[in-house]
């Protein structure tokens, strides 16, 4: 929470997030890293030391990407997004509203722009408005809202 009103006020400022690192600690912090929760110490500072050392040869490592063709850094990037897609995607359609999220996602993913906004705020108003009416819809059915 406070990593949060951090980044909104730096976000106010011109900054950037100071939360960038909190997916990594959250993956450090989960039992993916070591079935011990005492040993998972480990990852959160090897993490940490890969962070410093990024952070270290950054310029260099600006200087190597720029050389690769974007159609690689494209697929690098859909790679690393693979296990988060396919982990979220099923929470989503395991869910009772899973409508709404499903929505929400291929609205989002098709790049679509309308009036000058992304699809990412489209896609969030289109989720919210089918979990709106789907909620609506079953209680003027007769069902619970739950």
């Amino acid at each position: 929470m406070d990593g949060g009103l951090v980044s909104v006020l730096a976000a106010l400022l011109g900054g950037i997030t100071t939360a960038l690192a909190s997916i990594t600690a959250a993956f450090c912090a989960g039992s993916e890293s070591h079935e011990d929760p005492d040993r998972r110490y480990v990852a959160g500072i090897t993490c940490g030391v890969f962070f410093c050392l990024g952070g270290v040869f950054a310029g260099t490592i600006v200087e190597v990407l720029v050389l690769l063709p974007t159609a690689l850094i494209a697929l690098l990037a859909g790679l690393a997004l693979l296990q988060p897609i396919l982990k979220f995607t099923g929470a989503m359609l395991a869910s009772d509203d899973a409508q709404a999220g499903l929505l929400t996602f291929l609205f989002t993913a098709s790049g679509v722009s309308l009036f000058g906004i992304g699809s990412a705020f489209w896609g969030v108003v289109i989720g919210i408005a089918v979990h709106f009416l789907g909620r609506s819809a079953a209680l003027l059915s007769g069902g619970t809202d739950t």
